[in-house]
């Protein structure tokens, strides 16, 4: 798995953040903590899921998917 964070704007209280969820686990996303008040979702995607998969699932749930940032846990 590998661990990145994205931001996304248009998301403001926590039924947006259960939207980017679903629409995150819905590709496989593991172990996500999504954030309105911080604007990002932070998310696990298995090794052969394509990154571009969740800025296309943000956006087809109606948010704006911005930049996304491989993070380096550990």
């Amino acid at each position: 798995m590998k661990t990145y964070r994205m931001t996304v704007r248009g998301m403001t209280c926590t039924g947006c953040e259960q939207h980017v969820a679903r629409a995150l686990g819905a590709i496989g996303a593991k172990l996500m903590d999504v954030s309105f008040q911080r604007g990002e979702a932070v998310f696990a995607l298995p090794e052969d899921t394509d990154v571009d998969m969740a800025r296309q699932a943000v956006q087809n749930a109606h948010y704006e998917p911005g930049d996304i940032f491989r993070l380096f846990l550990g």
